[in-house]
């Protein structure tokens, strides 16, 4: 009795959805970059930072944070002093589009299929666990987006992120003519 009691007490109580999701704004994308360019400066390494929209988009709270900080970070952690990374966001009626792409060291062909997978890392010596993209994935995933890398050994890194704005009629149309191969089942569908 004594550790349900302490169970139902450390519990958090989400009651509304507002507990679990936040909406997010162009000016919030500004800010979350604004915070993260410090990291680059300390490498003289040069952002160059685009974002467009009036729309805002309803996202698992911290989610948007979370995703920005892990890529940019990564893009800075593996870009040579005075590299450049390049941060493009649009958000329309329909998607919020990320674009994080870095002339650093670039990700081996063999390794991108599993970059995404926990613990996984690069041949690198710098530091890190391996779960930073895992969680950049799932948070994506959980927000019904998509997340793809295109990268070249010695060229660098593009990693794009379309997450869906609260359209009902945009995420039926996709899902209706999206092939049953193709068909993720952990991806909800809004009826």
């Amino acid at each position: 009795e004594k550790l349900l009691k302490q169970l139902r007490d450390e519990t958090p109580q989400a009651i509304e959805a507002a507990d679990y999701y936040k909406l997010y704004t162009v000016g919030d994308i500004k800010f979350i970059v604004n915070a993260l360019e410090p990291l680059a400066r300390q490498k003289r390494q040069t952002i160059d930072f685009k974002v467009n929209g009036k729309k805002r988009i309803s996202l698992i709270s911290d989610s948007l944070e979370k995703i920005l900080s892990n890529l940019i970070s990564n893009a800075v952690k593996y870009t040579p002093e005075r590299g450049n990374i390049r941060i493009v966001c649009s958000l329309d009626s329909k998607i919020l589009k990320i674009v994080v792409q870095d002339d650093g060291d670039g990700i081996d062909k063999e390794l991108q299929e599993k970059i995404f997978e926990r613990f996984t890392r690069g041949n690198t010596l710098q530091d890190g666990d391996g779960i930073g993209l895992a969680t950049v994935r799932n948070l994506v995933e959980l927000n019904q987006g998509n997340i793809s890398l295109e990268s070249k050994k010695g060229v660098g890194s593009k990693f794009t992120i379309i997450l869906p704005v609260d359209d009902i009629d945009f995420v039926n149309s996709r899902a209706t003519k999206m092939p049953l191969s193709q068909f993720d089942s952990r991806e909800k569908t809004i009826l």
